[in-house]
């Protein structure tokens, strides 16, 4: 990797939690069934194969998750450590991560919460917020974070991101954008305006906002 942002992404995506996926549970049973032989007086024992069906799919409880982008994707192995599954990845946006989130469903039953990172490499429309939305619904705590980048599209998609507990009783701001402030020396500030996380103490403060947002000790 060539860079601090580049080699943060890349020990990123080397962390990746190596967790058993879904188990897939068929239904199996053998029966002895009787049957006369209409030719003979004789009752045979024949063996009947099971009926066949449907697979049970088992998921595995999973008290926090965390999808994002390249901001969150600097962080991950520092969630990780904490308990906080991190799927995160750099220029990605609204279809993505609700493609992640529902992947992650099909695996997972998210019991406690879940943060998300959406709106740093574009527009993301009411609509986009809304569909991701609709999937965590059953999820108890959703910490959707501000974001922060010097780009024209930054305060439309942080104006919906902080209406949306008007309307969703399960969400919480986690306000990136403003919190940043807090750790501006470490930030990429002379690579990308300070979009990036650029060293362990930024990290760490990241880390430690969303586990506050989440209720968990820092």
């Amino acid at each position: 990797c060539v860079g601090q942002i580049e080699c943060d992404s890349q020990a990123g995506r080397a962390v990746d939690a190596t967790v058993p996926t879904a188990a897939s549970v068929p239904v199996t049973s053998t029966t002895i069934q009787q049957v006369v032989d209409p030719a003979a007086p004789t009752v045979t024992n024949q063996t009947v194969p099971p009926p066949t069906a449907p697979p049970t799919t088992v998921l595995i409880d999973k008290p926090y998750f965390a999808v994002g982008e390249s901001v969150m994707l600097g962080a991950k192995p520092v969630l990780d450590a904490r308990g906080i599954t991190t799927v995160a990845e750099v220029s990605k946006g609204p279809d993505w991560e609700l493609q992640q989130i529902q992947l992650a469903k099909t695996k997972y039953r998210i019991t406690h919460g879940i943060v998300i990172q959406l709106g740093t490499n574009g527009t993301v429309t009411q609509a986009q917020y809304e569909a991701v939305l609709a999937e965590v619904a059953d999820v108890p705590r959703v910490v959707m974070m501000t974001v922060k980048a010097p780009k024209p599209w930054i305060d439309g998609n942080n104006e919906i991101i902080r209406s949306l507990p008007a309307t969703h009783p399960n969400v919480v701001v986690l306000d990136w954008q403003t919190r940043a402030a807090e750790v501006s020396d470490h930030l990429s500030n002379n690579v990308d305006g300070g979009v990036h996380l650029s060293d362990d103490t930024a990290k760490k403060f990241y880390r430690d906002i969303i586990l506050d947002a989440l209720g968990l000790p820092t």
